[in-house]
C-alpha cells in the first residue's frame, strides 16, 4: 500500500487533491510565506484563516474533518 507523505490531515488532503501553496495561497488569500510557516506548523492558523481553507477549498467538509490532529 502507498503512503502519503505527509505530516497532517491538510497535508493529506491537499495532496490527493494536488493543491500546492501557490493554489492554495491564491484561493484563500493567505499570503504564501504565511501558509508555509502554518502547515510546517511553526504558527498557527487563525479561524478566519481556517474558515477560508474550508469555504474556497473544502466546502464539503468539517473544520474538524479538515484541521484533524493539526498543533498535536
Amino acid at each position: 500500500m502507498d503512503t502519503i507523505p505527509t505530516k497532517t490531515r491538510l497535508e493529506a488532503l491537499l495532496f490527493e487533491r494536488n493543491l500546492g501553496e501557490a493554489e492554495v495561497s491564491k484561493r484563500t488569500k493567505i499570503p504564501r510565506r504565511r501558509l508555509n510557516d502554518k502547515l510546517r506548523q511553526r504558527t498557527q492558523f487563525t479561524l478566519p484563516e481556517m474558515r477560508a481553507i474550508q469555504i474556497n477549498l473544502f466546502p464539503e467538509m468539517s473544520l474538524e474533518e479538515i484541521f484533524e490532529g493539526y498543533g498535536e
